[in-house]
């Protein structure tokens, strides 16, 4: 019996459709293993936003003495310190009748001194401080009544100043001057003055002023300038 020519025309065609067929693969993605990479925090050599701590050593506002420095770099152009000063001065002067005017003096000074650098190592700075004074005024000689004669006296003073200085650091340390200044003091100061009748009857005899009078011109004169402070310390 003879096959259809359609039958064997349909066998024909699945038999080739079926071998044409492609493979069915799988498409996976290939895996990488990615390594997280740790990157150390590089340490920057700008001086900007360095803080330091030290010490200073001053030779004006009534003699000579130790304090404490810190500094805070925010920028290239601007710093500021903050300082803690101890100073101590024994002054005295001869008046007529061979009497000596004495006063002495401690001082404990805070301050904040914003400084602007104006060419390498060179700044201006300015200063605001508050002061406490306390200490003793008077007189001495065979003028004077059992030979010495003297009060205790307080004040608290608030006074600025206006400087120039010059800086040196390296990487972890730094040393400063504040070379020369001027200050400036309210001539209206209040001083608290242990009542003396006899101090006060000598010194408008001897010096034809008051006794508040006298301290007072005395404190102007020797604020009037800033003569040296050197502080040193390290950077950090």
């Amino acid at each position: 019996m003879r096959p259809r020519p359609m039958l064997l025309l349909f066998v024909t065609f699945l038999y080739f459709h079926h071998t044409n067929l492609p493979a069915q693969t799988s498409k996976t993605k290939p895996q990488t293993n990615k390594k997280r990479v740790y990157t150390a925090p590089v340490k920057s050599n700008s001086r900007y936003h360095i803080e330091r701590i030290g010490l200073v050593a001053t030779v004006n506002y009534f003699g000579s003495g130790l304090g404490i420095d810190y500094g805070y770099t925010p920028n290239d152009l601007f710093q500021i310190d903050y300082q803690l000063v101890a100073t101590e001065a024994k002054l005295s002067g001869g008046t007529a009748f061979e009497a000596r005017e004495t006063l002495d003096i401690r001082m404990i000074r805070l301050s904040a001194l914003p400084k602007i650098e104006l060419i390498s190592q060179f700044y201006l700075g300015a200063g605001f401080n508050v002061s406490s004074l306390t200490g003793t005024y008077g007189f001495q000689g065979a003028a004077v009544q059992n030979g010495a004669l003297s009060s205790n006296i307080k004040a608290l003073l608030l006074h600025a100043d206006l400087f120039l200085g010059s800086q040196w650091q390296g990487e972890s340390y730094y040393i400063a001057a504040d070379w020369l200044g001027i200050t400036y003091v309210n001539k209206q100061q209040n001083f608290n003055i242990d009542v003396n009748p006899d101090l006060e009857t000598t010194t408008q005899l001897l010096t034809g002023e008051s006794v508040n009078q006298r301290i007072n011109r005395e404190i102007q004169q020797q604020l009037r300038l800033y003569y040296l402070s050197i502080h040193a310390g390290i950077r950090f």
